[in-house]
């Protein structure tokens, strides 16, 4: 009999820290207008990266009112270990819901350096930097400069695109089911 409580003790708990979890997954969407961010269960950087990309006009802009904005990327590049430079594939996008449908506006995709001081515990965004390349005939050399070999293949061949879509898309959805 003390067996059969045992199990069912740690099957309840077990069910408790997974929905505290999953509790906690959902505030990655939640909308924060602070400058300074707190370290999360994801890589500490991650919101901090999106919290700028969404500040910065050079990857997302407004082109209509109470439209939203929203920002996903990829680590492109060789660090793994969430140390910058980061080499990143950024993609934004603008978008209204309009009667239920979620309707793309103006958007940018495409790569981006994402720099901070490696010595920093705590993310301030005004400390975070970008660099991007620049358009037209200049793109191909300012890609050889800026980032690794590895990098470039990625660039080149496009390759993070359709899975940024993908995670866009599953992200406005995920935000919006959660609106009352």
């Amino acid at each position: 009999m003390k067996e059969i409580i045992k199990i069912i003790g740690i099957v309840i708990l077990l069910v408790l820290v997974t929905g505290i979890y999953r509790f906690n997954d959902d505030d990655d969407y939640v909308k924060n207008n602070q400058n300074t961010l707190v370290k999360s269960h994801k890589m500490p950087s991650d919101l901090a990266i999106e919290k700028y990309l969404l500040s910065q006009d050079d990857f997302v802009w407004q082109t209509v009112i109470n439209s939203q904005k929203a920002c996903v990327f990829e680590n492109i590049g060789e660090r793994k270990d969430n140390l910058f430079p980061l080499s990143l594939w950024v993609f934004c996008q603008e978008y209204i819901v309009k009667n239920g449908e979620i309707i793309e506006l103006s958007g940018s995709s495409g790569p981006a350096i994402i720099n901070y001081p490696n010595e920093e515990s705590s993310f301030n965004l005004e400390k975070l930097t970008h660099q991007r390349p620049r358009d037209g005939s200049l793109y191909s050399k300012d890609i050889k400069q800026m980032f690794s070999k590895k990098a470039q293949r990625v660039i080149f061949n496009h390759s993070v695109t359709a899975r940024l879509v993908e995670k866009m898309k599953n992200k406005i959805t995920h935000y919006y089911r959660k609106i009352p």
